[in-house]
């Protein structure tokens, strides 16, 4: 009977140690799972800053036919005005940008910053140019959030009215 515990006991320890991984092992599976959920975050975020760079350039170019590649079809755009907070809408501010813009003698539109992380991307556009002699300069803050690789919201500081007021007043002494 001694025999058959001790047999019991020294089969249950080596049965033990074989399922029970090592702490090194556990270490390696935890660093393994931590660079691949690092490595998936860094293409998301990469993907979603070149959606945004295409982005800019359609605003760049007043080029829309993009946009249904680049914007959800469930898209929402907060600071923007009544009507014209959905897909259909960002087409128009798209051109009335790019037409405004189109108009001006010199002009130097940049991202200052643009960074991502998960599905939100940040970016602080600068702004300057001079239009019929006068000089006009902005600074945007915007934060999109993605979804499926897709801008599906926005929000900017451009829809502040003092921004709004500014860009309005220097159209009108500007002509």
């Amino acid at each position: 009977m001694k025999v058959i515990f001790i047999l019991l006991i020294v089969g249950s320890s080596m049965i033990a140690c074989q399922q029970a991984p090592s702490e090194q092992t556990i270490s390696k599976m935890v660093s393994e799972r931590v660079e691949a959920r690092i490595a998936e975050s860094e293409a998301i975020e990469k993907s979603n800053l070149e959606t945004i760079g295409k982005l800019l350039q359609g605003f760049s170019t007043g080029n829309t036919d993009q946009i249904n590649e680049l914007v959800h079809e469930d898209f929402k755009n907060y600071h923007a005005p009544e009507g014209l907070q959905d897909r259909a809408g960002f087409h128009e501010i798209v051109k009335q940008v790019s037409s405004t813009f189109g108009s001006f003698d010199e002009l130097d539109l940049k991202p200052a910053h643009l960074f991502a992380k998960g599905d939100y991307v940040a970016m602080m556009d600068v702004g300057s140019g001079v239009r019929n002699g006068k000089e006009y300069s902005h600074v945007d803050i915007h934060i999109f959030k993605l979804k499926d690789g897709k801008m599906y919201e926005h929000w900017n500081s451009f829809g502040l009215p003092s921004q709004r007021d500014i860009l309005l007043k220097f159209m009108q002494e500007s002509n």
